[in-house]
């Protein structure tokens, strides 16, 4: 059922951080080999704030922003060398 291009449904405030985290599940890597959006976006904050500072930056140089992309590209990079270990001892047979 379309309501149209403006209808739009509330939306439940997500953890960033949580949605990259890897599930105990599955620990496959993406087949695109690009990194998610939620990263992507991230890695633009942090290169905004090392130009600029933002609306919510404060006087002491902190930003909630800037700590909340901070944790998704430690996330993400954290997950990423899981899978590259994984991918090794799996190429090594153990």
């Amino acid at each position: 059922m379309c309501r149209g291009k403006w209808f739009h449904r509330p939306v439940e405030p997500v953890d960033v951080v949580q949605q990259i985290r890897p599930r105990p599940a599955t620990g496959t890597e993406p087949r695109s080999g690009e990194p998610p959006f939620a990263v992507v976006m991230a890695g633009y904050v942090v290169d905004f704030h090392h130009r600029n500072a933002c609306s919510r930056c404060r006087p002491d140089g902190s930003c909630a922003r800037l700590a909340d992309a901070g944790a998704t590209l430690r996330a993400w990079r954290d997950r990423r060398v899981q899978w590259e270990l994984r991918a090794r001892r799996d190429r090594d047979g153990r």
